[in-house]
């Protein structure tokens, strides 16, 4: 990620011997420690891996583990998007819910042009072929 540079916690604009108080600091520390963690879920975020018993994905902020056996069918759905329709990746669960995979989403119109190079149709094709489910119709809702 690149080097960090140790500075001097002192407010030099006035007097360079008068350090910052202690509540500061640890605004300044704990504020460095939130930005790292963050940066480091930013680049897990999207990762997908089978194991043989699971499924685990990684999001920005949650990780989900779910059985192989409780997904029944994997789709392309509607997602949300800033401004413009986006489609992404749907795992059906075995409860009814839905769990919708939004690290892989991509807009409509580039899924509907080029459906088998598109984030969310690569994301679709590699699921159901590490989970062996058969190709079902795409959600339209």
């Amino acid at each position: 990620m690149g080097g960090c540079a140790i500075i001097p916690l002192t407010n030099s604009w006035t007097d360079p011997n008068q350090s910052l108080g202690l509540p500061v600091q640890v605004f300044i520390v704990a504020t460095a420690i939130l930005c790292f963690w963050i940066a480091f879920r930013i680049v897990r975020a999207g990762y997908v891996r089978f194991d043989a018993t699971s499924i685990t994905v990684r999001g920005t902020f949650r990780d989900r583990t779910i059985p192989r056996g409780d997904i029944t069918h994997v789709a392309i759905g509607p997602s949300s998007g800033a401004g413009y329709a986006r489609v992404a990746p749907h795992l059906g669960l075995k409860s009814g819910k839905e769990l919708t995979l939004s690290e892989f989403a991509s807009p409509k119109s580039s899924y509907e042009r080029h459906p088998d190079t598109s984030s969310a149709g690569i994301a679709v094709n590699a699921l159901r072929s590490g989970l062996g489910l058969q190709a079902a119709e795409d959600s339209g809702h």
